[in-house]
């Protein structure tokens, strides 16, 4: 049986609006010992409706070095008995 898996992102300490998590089209996620973790979001972008620019990329959202933190819960969570 598959378990649920679900996430929370945050940048720079607040949680990711709605918007952005529907356009999170993948994540990656690399965990060093000895060097800097990475995260890669794969994020679907458009024009604005205005046509004065991107979706997402022009909210300053995720600025240079921004600090994302990524919270997987695999399953309900819930530890039972067996």
């Amino acid at each position: 049986m598959a378990k649920a898996i679900t996430y929370t992102l945050t940048v720079n300490g607040t949680a990711a609006s709605a918007a952005v998590l529907n356009a999170v089209k993948q994540i990656e996620v690399e965990d060093h010992a000895a060097m800097a973790d990475m995260i890669r979001l794969r994020l679907a972008v458009a024009v604005k409706e205005d046509g004065s620019g991107w979706t997402l990329l022009d909210e300053s959202l995720f600025t240079r070095l921004a600090n994302l933190k990524l919270s997987v819960t695999v399953g309900s969570g819930c530890h039972g008995s067996r």
